[in-house]
């Protein structure tokens, strides 16, 4: 009788361990942009090891975002996790306006909300909140309401 109670205590443990690994895994999180009326679009990250790039001006995630988001929030990112924030539409590649490369360091990354121009105060791999650096970025002039493309790229599950 005890090694009944053993095996069905074991698989009850490993099936909890299983469904908790796998809520675990399908949880990519999100980069949330916000405009002056605190509209939300919400930008889903990409499964572990993807990447997605979500071009505004062919309102690829949210309708009219175009130049139009104020600030950011992270939520639920995975750990080494990179968001790339540009006013080029191409591929959000490094434009002459701005460009910003932010790197998740803590598992799960989430912020408060963030306005496109505190990033301007920050330089090379400086901590912005807990969880988040600035791993590059810059800008030529001040990056509110001008967003074009966002590229989210996650770590793949070890």
């Amino acid at each position: 009788m005890k090694h009944i109670k053993s095996c069905i205590v074991g698989l009850s443990l490993a099936i909890n361990l299983v469904y908790s690994g796998a809520a675990l895994s399908a949880t990519t999180g999100s980069v949330i942009l916000r405009d002056k009326d605190n509209a939300i679009c919400n930008l889903p990250a990409p499964a572990p090891g993807g990447r997605v790039i979500y071009n505004l001006t062919q309102q690829q995630g949210c309708k009219d975002w175009n130049d139009r988001a104020r600030s950011f929030q992270l939520a639920e990112l995975p750990s080494s996790s990179f968001v790339v924030f540009s006013d080029n539409s191409l591929n959000c590649g490094i434009s002459a306006t701005y460009y910003y490369l932010l790197r998740t360091i803590k598992k799960q990354t989430s912020t408060p909300i963030i306005e496109f121009e505190y990033l301007q105060t920050f330089t090379h791999w400086q901590i912005i909140k807990p969880g988040l650096i600035l791993e590059y970025g810059y800008s030529n002039t001040n990056p509110r309401d001008k967003l074009t493309c966002v590229e989210i790229t996650t770590s793949p599950t070890p």
